[in-house]
């Protein structure tokens, strides 16, 4: 691994993104369980696509296995996630792909929404349950889009309808 220390960085991001379902999927049956998704933003946008994706399973420690709980998640929310070609050609090849949901800023020059166009082509060849939504005010970093226009503080009306849309969340 000294040759790579990236991929020590990423396993540990990874692991801990699983990690964090396999709690959630131990609570006890009688608690209402929401659908149990991962989402980030920015460079947790990319993180929860390493997840979605099941990159560096192959590698995980056998510690990593959780008692072989469902550590998938449901959906993906991607804020003006990081994208790299790998992690978009590596969904072209998947056979089954959680429900997503893409969102970013036409004037982000950090996470290009460009590679969110991308991704979304991809995703939809594959007919995955895929949303996108690219708002032309927005630079990298906008949060809430509150006071940064009137279009991109919806960003956060459209995710829920979204979930409601896909039946993951109910009224």
């Amino acid at each position: 691994m000294k040759s790579k220390p990236w991929l020590l960085i990423n396993l540990i991001l990874v692991l801990s993104g699983v990690w964090n379902f396999s709690c959630y999927a131990q609570l006890p049956s009688e608690q209402p369980l929401w659908p149990k998704g991962i989402a980030g933003f920015s460079a947790g946008g990319s993180l929860s696509l390493r997840v979605a994706l099941g990159m560096h399973e192959s590698e995980l420690p056998s510690y990593a296995v959780f008692n072989n709980l469902n550590t998938k998640p449901d959906f993906a929310g991607l804020f003006y996630p990081g994208l790299d070609s790998d992690m978009i050609n590596l969904a072209g090849k998947k056979d089954v792909f959680p429900p997503v949901f893409i969102m970013n800023g036409g004037e982000d020059t950090t996470t290009p929404a460009g590679n969110c166009i991308e991704l979304y082509k991809v995703l939809t060849s594959r007919h995955f349950s895929t949303e996108l939504h690219i708002y032309a005010k927005g630079g990298h970093g906008f949060d809430s889009g509150l006071e940064r226009g009137y279009a991109i503080s919806t960003w956060r009306d459209s995710f829920i309808a979204w979930l409601k849309d896909t039946g993951l969340i109910k009224e």
